[in-house]
């Protein structure tokens, strides 16, 4: 494409001067220091590359552009994943055990999320990240696999509160709009210098949604000296982690079993959709240079050709 196209109108006068004027020159082409002969026209080579260099001129002054368009995508959302790991984790009522599944429907969770960020904490008695920000996929897959509850030396307590921060921690300096928790334990806060609802607070300031998954069976199995008996399970404080969904726009899930499990996972995933921003950058770079070259090239020899060695004599 052309900067300035209509500059290219500029060689048909040109054109139309030398292809319509009219032969007044007297021509000596059998003069031996003129090189040149009667039966070519050998002469006007150097009109023809003056001609020629005419038009690469032009073509310059016209300005060549080349147009390139650059795509950028931006990322999706920034996800915080934070797990309990409190010893309560290893209970079978979801098989093979709550924090083995928790584990598996993560990892498949990060595998389903191909533009997003992730940042990885575990939390019992206190809480550590594990992985920050990044778009490593399988460095968070990896770090999920070798999750244990021996990770937290204290696992006999649950802190909600303090994990809460430390995943908050995690997206308070992210620039995207879209941040999210997604929060997985089976129990209530008994732990902590943090509150829960202190914790919430900065959440809602920061524009952080958090999904909160109470992890845990209708029913526990409880063995003791007198043999196991079957208890209603009141380990999970349903009502803090639907006021933490509720008041920032999340969702509250209980995985009860396996398939609910997943099924929590999918239904997150359905909600929160990402959007890809794709920016168009378009860069034009000039190409008038080579024709330049190429015509002041060309018009020398055109020269050369017409004044001195094929020389018309008037």
């Amino acid at each position: 494409m052309f900067k300035h196209f209509y500059l290219l109108l500029g060689i048909i006068p040109f054109f139309i001067i030398y292809f319509y004027k009219k032969e007044n020159a007297i021509k000596f082409p059998s003069i031996k220091i003129f090189k040149t002969s009667i039966n070519n026209k050998k002469y006007k080579i150097g009109d023809y590359l003056i001609l020629t260099s005419l038009v690469f001129l032009f073509i310059a002054l016209a300005r060549p552009i080349e147009k390139k368009v650059d795509k950028v995508e931006k990322k999706g959302i920034d996800i915080a994943l934070l797990l309990d790991i409190s010893r309560s984790m290893l209970q079978e009522d979801i098989r093979p055990n709550r924090l083995e599944k928790a584990k598996e429907v993560l990892e498949n969770f990060v595998d389903s999320r191909k533009n997003d960020r992730f940042a990885l904490s575990v939390f019992a008695a206190t809480a550590y990240t594990r992985i920050p920000l990044t778009f490593d996929y399988d460095i968070i897959k990896n770090s999920i696999k070798d999750i244990s509850v021996d990770d937290i030396s204290n696992n006999r307590a649950t802190a909600i509160g303090v994990g809460l921060v430390n995943a908050i921690n995690r997206l308070k300096k992210s620039e995207n709009k879209s941040k999210i928790i997604i929060l997985i334990t089976d129990g209530e806060n008994n732990f902590g210098d943090v509150s829960p609802e202190a914790a919430l607070n900065i959440a809602k300031k920061l524009g952080i949604k958090i999904y909160t998954i109470g992890v845990g069976g209708e029913y526990l199995k409880i063995n003791s000296i007198f043999g196991s008996q079957i208890v209603k399970n009141t380990e999970i404080d349903e009502k803090l982690l639907l006021k933490m969904a509720k008041e920032t726009n999340g969702k509250f899930y209980r995985a009860r079993d396996e398939k609910e499990f997943e099924e929590i996972f999918k239904d997150i995933d359905k909600l929160e959709k990402t959007k890809i921003e794709s920016n168009q950058f378009i860069q034009y770079k000039e190409r008038y240079f080579i024709f330049d070259l190429i015509g002041y090239i060309l018009l020398i020899l055109g020269i050369i050709f017409k004044y001195f060695i094929y020389i018309i004599i008037p």
